[in-house]
């Protein structure tokens, strides 16, 4: 492959990247709408008392309620919660303590930088390097 090659590649997936762009800027209209739409459709089955409502030759609405809670964000109240896990046996401890992924690779990185490429965690597997292209155009 010549470079001449290599620049119509990369003109390639610039092109691509435009339309695919342009598709991720009308879905995401398309997603407020959709969802501005369910809360006035949930606001009218509230105010008429309804759980659920059915069109003819479309099908049905129904609501659904969801009880949600956020993880602590203060370390006392996180530690809080994570003993009351524990009572409840180390599988149940094991799957409610959640590490983030994105955080865990960062922590990682910083730590190889500072302590070089053999750096391990327990009970980690070795890292897999995942390589990527960045482009920023030149326009």
């Amino acid at each position: 492959m010549t470079l001449k090659d290599l620049d119509a590649l990369v003109k390639q997936m610039r092109d691509e990247y435009e339309k695919y762009s342009e598709c991720r800027a009308q879905a995401a209209i398309h997603d407020r709408v959709c969802k501005r739409l369910k809360i006035e459709i949930l606001d009218v089955l509230n105010e008429n008392g309804k759980s659920k409502y059915h069109v003819d030759g479309l099908g049905m609405v129904s609501v659904k309620n969801n009880y949600k809670v956020t993880v602590p964000k203060n370390p006392e109240d996180k530690l809080k919660m994570l003993e009351y896990f524990k009572n409840f046996g180390e599988s149940i401890y094991a799957d409610n303590v959640s590490v983030n992924y994105q955080r865990l690779n960062s922590w990682y990185n910083a730590e190889v930088e500072e302590q070089g490429p053999d750096f391990q965690i327990p009970g980690v597997g070795a890292p897999v390097i995942e390589q990527s292209i960045s482009f920023r155009s030149s326009k």
